[in-house]
């Protein structure tokens, strides 16, 4: 009974341990987020109306767009202004969990990089975030996610 107690008792804490390592690297992902945030609004010179609405109506000017590229850029899901999709894949999974909603936004993923054949970043940016939305991966808040 008392090894019963202990292997419980070790699970909830492994358990536990896991949990508080999963909020530190979210808050650690959240902070980086955040200075990427602040880095490409500088470097795009989008204006705070339209940052305040990009995630709602996308991108209206090429200042949102360039935005876009930036933050996908810093993502590592734009190299060269070309969009990467294997590193988006890899991003998608480790997003989702696994499951329909992966799967649906890898293959939104593998039709976003066959539509989106730019390697201009700001224009690649714009057209990943559209694509991204339409096919409901929110990966930016964009979508289903």
């Amino acid at each position: 009974m008392a090894r019963g107690r202990d292997a419980l008792l070790a699970a909830t804490l492994l358990l536990l341990a896991a949990t508080a390592q999963c909020s530190v690297e979210r808050r650690e992902l959240q902070t980086r987020m955040r200075a990427l945030k602040a880095t490409c609004k500088v470097s795009s010179g989008i204006p705070e109306d339209e940052l305040s609405k990009i995630k709602q109506e996308g991108p209206s000017s090429e200042k949102g767009k360039c935005f876009l590229g930036c933050m996908m850029e810093g993502m590592n899901i734009i190299e060269g202004g070309a969009f990467a999709r294997e590193r988006a894949e890899r991003l998608v999974s480790a997003v989702y969990a696994e499951g329909a909603k992966r799967r649906s936004a890898r293959a939104a993923v593998r039709a976003c990089a066959q539509e989106v054949t730019t390697t201009d970043r700001c224009e690649t940016g714009g057209l990943v975030f559209e694509c991204f939305r339409r096919h409901q991966v929110g990966l930016f808040g964009s979508g289903g996610a």
